[in-house]
């Protein structure tokens, strides 16, 4: 579903853009809708920054290092 192109890299930061609703991509992952807005919720603000259908990750590094750690 998430391929090379919808990936942007700009520095430190990677913004990912959704090619469908947050639900599709909540189904995809295996989870519901209200839990994919959870963890967007969650990581706001010092790790990521939500635009429209764009998720920009502004912090990589404690993002997948958190990974191992998601309890939705």
């Amino acid at each position: 579903m998430l391929s090379r192109e919808t990936f942007h890299y700009t520095g430190q930061s990677k913004k990912v853009v959704l090619p469908h609703s947050k639900s599709l991509v909540a189904a995809e992952l295996r989870m519901t809708p209200e839990n994919l807005s959870r963890i967007i919720t969650r990581f706001r603000g010092e790790i990521l920054e939500v635009n429209g259908s764009g998720i920009v990750i502004l912090n990589y590094a404690q993002l997948i290092s958190l990974c191992g750690h998601i309890r939705a």
